[in-house]
């Protein structure tokens, strides 16, 4: 069965009664064509589209919602443009779905080149298309570059983003996310546990030389709890993402952090595992120092021009990886690259590659 909306049925009620017949059919698999945009109004009823639904947009027509809480688990046909248009809070939940940010809002990519000006804040739909996310699903970033001019924040636990995995090629980097403004510090921040990330391009706000003067983070792990308290397992993977320029690429506390095929350059910290907390994140004096860092498997990455031997004093401190733990030990970079195994808490540090950093891992 298929139901055609135009300017003479694109209401609520017309959408109801479709599904509600597909049900009487004994759940009959339908397709609801969107030629004209729909608005679902705000009332106290769920609106769900089921599994045995398809919902196929056209020409840019798309759901207009307010805050009604919406679950959608059918197919979803539609080019990467806009079918959802909400607020930054809105109740919608897609499940079985690959999600696009395009979705929920026009890009930057989309309408300038590289070099333009950025038009939209890239984070909102980005964060719209998060906050949609049921967990252990799946972000997917097809674009060319976003343009980040605030945090992005991921709650969604097991959420997996993913990029088209594309590196610099010549003077122009493809996918990839970059804040946009000196006040914003930082890309993504996780509160969830179970979060994998892969095939992006992560690049800092300005291009310094050898990480002096960088600023923000690329991706900052802090796992809360459901009473905001940090738990120790994140339980995280990132792969085959590249980080330039950014003062610490990867921050993390806590344990299980996963970073293989990875490459990271002018950076001042490629990767800093701190000790988790058991306290609240707004006091940081009683550390548990019995909540050991451990189980990182850091594998198989290249650090590029991480401090290098520069006398910059801004680089002092400068590492490729720093471990916190018990007791301190510092490993100078030879340049030849680096073959590291740190057993102590059952760390994993092994067949990365350092060329022109500072000091390779430091432990403290």
């Amino acid at each position: 069965m298929e139901l055609i909306i135009d300017n003479t049925n694109n209401n609520e009620a017309v959408l109801l009664n479709f599904i509600q017949d597909l049900i009487t059919a004994g759940n009959q698999s339908g397709t609801i064509v969107f030629n004209e945009s729909v608005v679902i109004s705000s009332n106290t009823d769920d609106f769900l589209f089921p599994s045995f639904v398809t919902l196929r947009f056209i020409n840019g027509n798309k759901l207009l919602i307010g805050n009604r809480v919406i679950r959608i688990f059918g197919q979803i046909e539609s080019k990467l443009n806009q079918i959802i248009q909400a607020p930054s809070n809105h109740n919608i939940t897609i499940f079985n779905e690959i999600i696009y940010p395009e979705w929920f809002g026009v890009c930057t990519y989309q309408v300038v080149d590289l070099v333009g000006p950025p038009l939209y804040n890239d984070n909102i739909v980005i964060q719209k298309a998060i906050n949609s996310a049921d967990i252990g699903g799946s972000l997917c970033l097809l674009g060319k570059f976003y343009r980040i001019n605030e945090v992005v924040n991921i709650d969604v636990e097991g959420l997996r983003i993913t990029g088209l995995g594309k590196y610099y090629s010549t003077d122009t980097p493809s996918n990839y996310l970059q804040p946009t403004t000196l006040n914003n510090q930082g890309v993504f921040k996780i509160s969830r546990p179970g979060i994998r990330i892969s095939d992006i391009n992560f690049t800092g706000n300005i291009s310094t030389n050898k990480g002096a003067g960088a600023i923000g983070f690329a991706l900052k792990y802090e796992i809360l709890d459901l009473n905001g308290i940090v738990i120790k397992d994140i339980d995280t993977g990132v792969n085959n993402c590249m980080f330039v320029d950014f003062n610490m690429a990867i921050m993390t506390r806590g344990a299980n952090l996963k970073v293989t095929n990875c490459t990271f350059t002018a950076c001042y910290i490629g990767i800093m595992a701190d000790k988790p907390l058991k306290t609240p994140i707004t006091n940081h004096s009683n550390d548990d120092v019995n909540a050991q860092t451990r189980s990182h498997a850091i594998t198989r990455n290249r650090f590029h021009s991480i401090g290098s031997s520069s006398k910059d004093a801004s680089l002092i401190g400068s590492a490729c990886i720093k471990i916190w733990n018990d007791t301190g030990i510092t490993s100078e970079s030879n340049g030849n690259g680096e073959n590291y195994i740190v057993r102590g808490y059952n760390n994993e540090i092994t067949t990365n590659h350092a060329d022109d950093c500072k000091t390779f891992l430091k432990v403290a």
